[in-house]
């Protein structure tokens, strides 16, 4: 029995695909995972205290890579961004009165 190169060539083409689907899903799982997450801390915080943060894409995508940190961080840059929000309203509403 005699075998070609090309059935070699299949077999190690079929290896080294499957450890590449291996190595995708494995870190696909991982930014699900951390999404998860990340999507339960955004909404503990808009439950617990009272934060107006929408969940969009961008959101979503910060926490699959960050994970609980990267939803604190976003909650945190939320929370800075409408307390900014509100002293510049203050401040132009001293100006004009």
């Amino acid at each position: 029995m005699v075998v070609e190169i090309i059935e070699i060539l299949v077999l190690v083409l079929a290896i080294v695909v499957a450890f590449v689907l291996y190595k995708a899903l494995k870190t696909a799982t991982s930014l699900a995972i951390n999404a998860v997450l990340g999507v339960l801390v955004l909404m503990a915080a808009k439950l617990l205290l009272g934060l107006d943060i929408a969940i969009t894409w961008i959101a979503v995508l910060i926490c699959a890579i960050g994970g609980i940190f990267g939803g604190a961080c976003y909650n945190c840059v939320e929370l800075s961004e409408n307390s900014l929000l509100v002293t510049l309203n203050k401040q132009n509403n001293r100006r004009e009165g």
